[in-house]
């Protein structure tokens, strides 16, 4: 059962941990393609289709994957090409 938190309760060090996650090399190439699609998408219908919240959203959503590819890098160690997809595939 899931209980609600108040927000100014939250400690800093609840908030900012990491989360570990397992991410195959083809989930990583998932994620790159998915962030290209994201970016496709906001930027050919940001001024007809989205409102300025939607392309908000896009944007916070393509940060948080920038994020998470750049951590896998690198604190992780994970080789660029496989994370990033600069292969090209």
């Amino acid at each position: 059962m899931k209980t609600k938190v108040n927000r100014e309760e939250l400690s800093t060090e609840l908030v900012e941990q990491n989360i570990p996650i397992r991410m195959s090399e083809q989930a990583w190439y998932d994620l790159a393609h998915q962030k290209l699609s994201l970016l496709e998408a906001r930027n050919d219908s940001a001024s007809t289709v989205l409102g300025q919240e939607d392309c908000d959203n896009i944007d916070g959503i393509v940060h948080l994957i920038d994020h998470m590819q750049d951590y896998a890098v690198k604190e992780l160690g994970i080789p660029e090409d496989v994370v990033f997809n600069i292969k090209g595939e």
